[in-house]
């Protein structure tokens, strides 16, 4: 891996940087969705209780916001970017070990597995006994949302690694590299 050990990866603060810029932006995104919502369905009396309503409550919150989530971070990072904004603006790229633009099928993985816990964690919440959001969780529902947690966490300590390579970029057969800094020593001077 002589080429591999020749790149600059971006450090954890840049890619938890990036992830919170991704995440605002998604926010907007899920705030929109909100609005729109309300505008055209009135408002909600509350939570489903019915499965048949709490499928229906998570299939939209599936298809509306993680498959939004994981398809653009799937796409931005296919792309001649290849980043998303915020790593765009954190001054990071996503590229196979070899430094090439990584196809989609390995994009759409990398994400995919990136929002896995999140997606875990919806289940849990939507699929409690009575109304998710108001009545307690049962003790399975609670540990579902703690695993999630734990694999998130899990992501952020790998972050710190000589690498950074999470679960989801050594599944995905890529690194996050970060743009070089330019030398001060060889700047021309604009003192002129």
């Amino acid at each position: 891996d002589a080429m591999e050990d020749d790149l600059i990866y971006a450090s954890a603060g840049q890619r938890l940087a990036a992830y919170g810029i991704d995440y605002c932006i998604m926010v907007l995104y899920g705030m929109a969705l909100v609005s729109i919502g309300l505008v055209l369905g009135g408002v909600v009396t509350g939570p489903p209780e019915t499965l048949a309503g709490k499928a229906l409550a998570h299939a939209l919150g599936f298809f509306l916001l993680t498959v939004p989530t994981i398809l653009y971070g799937a796409l931005m990072e296919a792309s001649s970017w290849r980043a998303t904004v915020g790593k765009r603006m954190m001054g990071v790229f996503v590229t196979s070990p070899e430094g090439e633009t990584l196809p989609l099928r390995r994009t759409l993985i990398r994400n995919a597995i990136k929002f896995a816990p999140w997606e875990v964690a919806h289940a849990a919440i939507w699929f409690v006994p009575g109304r998710p959001f108001v009545d307690p969780m049962p003790a399975f529902n609670i540990f579902l949302c703690f695993a999630a947690l734990a694999f998130w966490l899990a992501y952020v300590v790998m972050l710190f690694t000589k690498k950074g390579r999470t679960a989801y970029d050594r599944a995905a057969h890529s690194i996050v590299q970060s743009f070089p800094r330019p030398d001060p020593a060889i700047l021309p001077d604009d003192a002129g």
